[in-house]
């Protein structure tokens, strides 16, 4: 786990604010549409070869998940994707709400993938979140999510999802094709909008 940086506060009175760790791919940004999007646009592949996935590893996307699709997201790092990725609709009033409403926000998020380029996937990903007005007072890189407490989780991964809830915390899983098979249990509600999420913290 690391911690890269530590920005302003925007919630109204932080010292009596829940934490919420806040994901981004998936759930603030349509990280899934902006890699497609640069595939189509810069590596040839046709619309239609790249559906949404219906699973965690891409299955159903045209290229081997640990090679081809590693290969190609190290190119999209490299050409600054992560810094042009557009919000999920409503994540960017959503997530302003959160900090009206008194959330203190810390991003939670997985980007050191590859060796040499730590520091480009970070300052890009940091860029997109402050060109569209996401509040957040941390900003942590971290692998295993269940290692940071806080009082809600709003995430899309099961991988992230399941640990958490499994320790008895709550967590508001943002639907995707990929989570829909996730097991039934009271700590986790859903949303699958950003309107739903924050219905669900009001």
């Amino acid at each position: 786990m690391m911690i890269v940086s530590r920005f302003f506060l925007t919630a109204t009175d932080w010292v009596q604010s829940m934490k919420i760790n806040l994901d981004l791919d998936g759930v603030v940004f349509d990280w899934e549409m902006g890699y497609s999007d640069w595939l189509v646009s810069c590596k040839g592949f046709s619309r239609h070869e790249l559906p949404r996935a219906t699973t965690w590893d891409f299955a159903n996307w045209p290229f081997d998940a640990q090679m081809g699709f590693k290969q190609h997201y190290k190119e999209f790092i490299e050409d600054g994707g992560l810094a042009a990725l557009v919000p999920i609709q409503g994540a960017v009033e959503g997530t302003q709400r959160l900090s009206d409403l008194g959330y203190d926000i810390r991003i939670t998020t997985h980007k050191l993938f590859y060796k040499g380029l730590h520091r480009k996937a970070i300052s890009d990903t940091l860029e997109c979140v402050e060109e569209w007005g996401i509040p957040f007072r941390e900003f942590c890189v971290v692998t295993d999510k269940s290692q940071l407490d806080a009082d809600l989780m709003i995430d899309d991964g099961p991988r992230n999802l399941e640990p958490w809830v499994a320790l008895g915390r709550k967590a508001v899983g943002y639907r995707q094709l990929y989570n829909q098979n996730m097991i039934h249990n009271k700590n986790l509600l859903w949303a699958t909008t950003w309107p739903e999420v924050v219905a669900q913290c009001e």
